[in-house]
């Protein structure tokens, strides 16, 4: 497999202008930047008389359910996306992260062999995703909005009681508008804190993203390599390839390669015997990490 080959280049660029096509569709489903849809207060509140007062308390009673009706509305509706969104994300990049895995036994488990580039791919892939899903607050969010329609609905019914108990007992005018004024004051605190939550998450996601980008630009993305031929004897001469390109030869027992990139990649050992009928090789999968000197014996055969 080669990555440099003008063609990957293009189909990564056609999998990246999908995924961002994906992300605006599902932003759109989720009508993300629409506000919560609250009544209107009611206006030209009378309290001349009973009747008017009466009636004024019905408005004032309609308005305050609205209104949290509308802020459970909001949630209910937001929250089903989020909570499909984040689990296809990390369900996906745990598979990524498995498949990475089963990358370097792909000939042991009788599949055809698999380049050890993929596995860094799918690696990479995996931590792609899951950065979507932290600075989406795909998951978290789903979490936020479940608990806060669960507070919001609690607090709805305590003033359902509340207020029918205090209409049964009392017809003091001041108690039911002061009821619920508080009632409305902590639905309001509920999406305020929800809300602060979201903005101390994101802005965190934003820090953490930025320190990742740092660290991967500081860290080194190549390694070094050193094979030891065990019987060099047996062959006029070896060459050493790594992914399919070869890195050197020698007459020697040791051969040592600098600038190795990072990763599970394929190391091969080959050569002429002596009578130069038969090419003896020998072959495995080599871990290289950055900035350490990875030393490996093979046995050509």
């Amino acid at each position: 497999m080669v990555w440099s080959n003008s063609n990957s280049w293009w189909w990564l660029l056609v999998a990246a202008l999908v995924g961002v096509i994906v992300i605006l569709l599902a932003r759109k489903k989720m009508k993300r930047g629409t506000d919560i849809v609250w009544p209107a207060f009611p206006e030209n509140l009378s309290w001349t008389d009973a009747a008017a007062a009466e009636a004024s308390l019905g408005e004032i009673y309609k308005y305050s359910i609205g209104f949290s009706n509308g802020s459970v509305a909001w949630y209910q509706d937001r929250r089903r996306p989020k909570r499909v969104a984040g689990f296809l994300l990390r369900v996906s990049a745990l598979i990524a992260t498995v498949l990475a895995g089963l990358v370097p036994l792909s000939k042991d488990l009788g599949m055809p062999e698999i380049y050890p580039q993929v596995s860094t791919v799918l690696l990479a892939m995996a931590g792609v995703l899951v950065s979507i899903d932290g600075l989406g607050g795909f998951t978290s969010g789903w979490v936020r909005y479940m608990l806060a329609q669960l507070k919001i609905e609690r607090a709805r019914d305590t003033f359902l009681m509340e207020w029918n108990n205090m209409r049964m007992v009392s017809s003091e005018r001041q108690a039911l508008l002061d009821r619920a004024k508080i009632f409305l004051l902590a639905v309001g605190k509920i999406v305020d804190d929800e809300t602060q939550e979201w903005a101390i998450e994101f802005q965190s996601a934003l820090k953490d993203l930025e320190r990742a980008r740092k660290a991967e630009a500081e860290t080194p993305r190549t390694g070094a390599l050193e094979i030891t031929v065990k019987n060099p004897q047996l062959v006029a001469g070896w060459t050493l390839e790594i992914d399919g390109n070869q890195r050197g030869s020698t007459t020697g027992k040791t051969l040592a390669v600098n600038d190795v990139a990072i990763g599970q990649r394929k190391v091969r050992t080959s050569g002429k015997d002596v009578q130069g009928n038969k090419t003896l090789s020998d072959e495995k999968i080599v871990k290289i990490e950055a900035g350490v000197i990875v030393a490996r014996e093979l046995e050509l055969s």
